[in-house]
């Protein structure tokens, strides 16, 4: 007798073979196959054929048990505040199908998986596949965490780790606050620092930009500086020895491509300087010294 698979694969050396007397000097014929069973064998067909007679044969489908080889988020996107988001996570190929669930932020969601047959990478299988659609995320209400995880009644399989997949929301800059150090009395040599606080993403290198505005003008203008430091979310311009000519308004400007170009409030840099006046009075001089006398 001879065993094969699919009639390609010939297993007949894991078989054990032996005849018996039957009857009327006939003898019974048994073969007995012991094989380990792989992934790959699932849904094929397995074949007993008599040596002499190939007609003559018995044939089944192997149904093969096995567990999930792949377990992840196909899909976790990047998704624009205000904007719905769509999640994909699957598991498999096994057999036979494993059932998922799906939660948002450790609360269960509603949403049943479909499963539709794997024939890829010689796994034949099954493949359990959980879409899910949002309404419309606002990132004030975030961050949004999915967690899909698979659940395996028979206890066949063990429970891999869910997975979990985070939105990453997309939102156009907000500045939270600007500020100026010293806030007053700055004098010339001093060291300034205006400092603007924003929020976005994504965060570009050149996500903020610096403007200046003349005393009496109302036209803004680029301010082009390399004295432009950034820790974390605040970005900060710095005077280190400030002059009369820096006695300016100013401003950051944030854009990131999402929305329109954010701006800041008006800071004023004031500096205060030292006027000698000379007074000429007949036949002498007086000098006089005036302080703190704000140019702005």
């Amino acid at each position: 007798m001879r065993w094969v698979i699919d009639d390609r694969v010939d297993v007949t050396a894991n078989a054990s073979q032996g005849e018996f007397p039957y009857a009327n000097g006939r003898f019974t014929t048994s073969s007995i196959l012991r094989f380990h069973p792989t992934p790959e064998y699932n849904q094929r067909e397995l074949k007993c054929v008599v040596a002499e007679y190939e007609n003559l044969s018995s044939s089944e489908i192997l149904d093969i048990k096995y567990c999930p080889r792949m377990f992840h988020f196909t899909s976790c996107p990047s998704v624009r505040d205000k904007d719905i988001a769509s999640v994909t996570c699957e598991i498999g190929p096994s057999n036979p199908a494993i059932p998922l669930t799906l939660s948002l932020n450790e609360d269960g969601i509603s949403v049943s998986p479909t499963v539709e047959e794997y024939t890829g990478l010689g796994y034949p299988g099954m493949i359990s596949r959980l879409h899910y659609t949002s309404p419309p995320v606002y990132r004030q209400n975030g961050p949004f965490t999915y967690s899909c995880c698979m659940s395996d009644p028979s206890g066949s399989c063990p429970l891999l780790p869910c997975e979990e997949c985070t939105l990453d929301i997309h939102y156009q800059p907000v500045v939270k606050q600007v500020s100026k150090s010293p806030s007053s009395g700055i004098r010339v040599g001093m060291k300034v620092t205006i400092t603007c606080l924003v929020e976005a993403n994504p965060v570009p290198e050149d996500l903020i930009q610096w403007e200046m505005i003349e005393p009496g003008s109302n036209q803004w203008s680029p301010f082009n500086t390399t004295s432009i430091e950034r820790n974390g979310n605040e970005w900060k311009l710095v005077f280190d020895e400030v002059q009369i000519s820096d006695a300016k308004g100013y401003r950051c400007v944030a854009d990131n491509g999402i929305g329109r170009r954010v701006y800041s409030s008006l800071v004023k840099v004031a500096v205060m300087c030292k006027l000698n006046f000379d007074l000429f009075y007949e036949n002498f001089v007086v000098i006089s010294d005036v302080d703190n006398t704000p140019l702005m």
